[in-house]
């Protein structure tokens, strides 16, 4: 998925949330600030979806649209590069707050996607998450 295509899916899961989007997604960028645009976005939406705040589940487009979100080409290969480094001991301080960062947001993300497939499971439709 382009950045573009994912900035106007976080506009579609934002509006079929009611949440508002508080930051602007550039279509272009990447690396270590393209996971901290990311992670703004993630946890925006993630603040909707904590247990008891959100009774109701996500409509299946939504869900899908969830299940959709990936890092691009360009950060897994960042992520790969940051991990070798990081196990030869020879990640430096910013690297380590670009690994920590793209730790955060795959966590959230991970968040999102369970809310997204536990959505489609009582919706009777198939969760897989590709």
């Amino acid at each position: 998925m382009s950045r573009k295509g994912m900035a106007k899916n976080t506009e579609k899961i934002a509006a079929a949330l009611g949440a508002t989007r508080v930051i602007q997604v550039p279509d272009t960028g990447g690396g270590a600030f393209g996971a901290a645009r990311l992670g703004h976005i993630v946890a925006t939406l993630q603040a909707r979806f904590v247990p008891g705040q959100n009774p109701d589940d996500l409509p299946p487009e939504t869900a899908r649209e969830i299940l959709s979100l990936r890092f691009g080409d360009e950060d897994q290969a960042r992520m790969r590069e940051l991990s070798l480094k990081a196990q030869a001991g020879t990640l430096t301080a910013s690297e380590q707050i670009e690994i920590d960062n793209y730790e955060r947001v795959g966590y959230s993300l991970g968040i999102l996607w369970s809310k997204a497939r536990l959505s489609l499971k009582r919706a009777g439709l198939d969760a897989a998450h590709e």
